[in-house]
């Protein structure tokens, strides 16, 4: 278990650099969960969890120097603590699994958050001593501080999914079996409320017209094809 969760926190820090480098949206939760959930052996905890983190923090866009909660760190977490608790629980059904580890893990967008502001700043001090270099004609000290705010990321969010991940499995596993028979009700009616809450969030970033009934009839396609995968 350790080996695993190891190489899928290199993975995870892996994905996070293309936040700041590549920026090729691999790391949008609808694209980052199923694909983890798939190299995992469980799509279905894949699609849900990236299914729910997309329309939670859709209108949360890294717009000019704002710096949105990351999403992308809540979708990795809650998809492989609830693909790796799966089979140490007796579930019939993984939504209420899939709602509790969600729950426990929200708040990590918010620390993926300051996390990024710290790695910002961090960066403007490296990019003073890259100006630096640049006006010495240095070369070497130039290419160092580039690659320096790789690592720094790379190491940070690392060591970060690697204890919450750590923490996590061990959490869920101890706690989801002590949930009382109305929590896990509550978890299930989850089910039905956070999509609509994601829903509404969304809603609110559609500005141009025709665009509602596209959503509409993309999110229709999109629950049915949930169910048939579910089913």
């Amino acid at each position: 278990m350790i080996a695993k969760i190891f190489l899928l926190s290199l993975m995870g820090a892996a994905a996070s650099l293309d936040r700041i480098t590549i920026q090729s949206m691999i790391t949008r939760p609808i694209v980052t969960a199923p694909f983890i959930g798939f190299l995992l052996g469980d799509l279905y905890i894949g699609l849900l969890a990236g299914t729910l983190m997309e329309l939670f923090w859709m209108d949360h866009l890294p717009i000019g120097t704002y710096l949105p909660p990351n999403d992308f760190l809540v979708a990795f977490l809650v998809t492989v603590v609830a693909v790796l608790s799966r089979p140490h629980l007796f579930l019939q059904s993984p939504q209420q699994l899939v709602f509790f580890v969600t729950l426990l893990f929200l708040p990590c967008g918010y620390l993926g958050q300051k996390i990024d502001e710290l790695l910002v700043k961090n960066n403007e001090r490296l990019l003073e001593r890259a100006l630096a270099a640049a006006e010495e004609g240095n070369l070497r000290s130039l290419s160092f501080s580039h690659l320096s705010a790789l690592a720094y990321y790379f190491l940070f969010y690392g060591a970060t999914i690697f204890f919450l991940l750590s923490v996590g499995i061990i959490v869920v596993i101890s706690m989801f079996p002590l949930l009382p028979p109305y929590v896990l009700k509550s978890l299930e009616m989850m089910g039905f409320l956070l999509p609509l809450v994601g829903v509404a969030a969304t809603l609110r970033t559609i500005n141009l017209k025709g665009t509602v009934l596209l959503f509409s009839v993309s999110f229709l396609i999109l629950s049915t094809l949930w169910e048939w995968f579910r089913a």
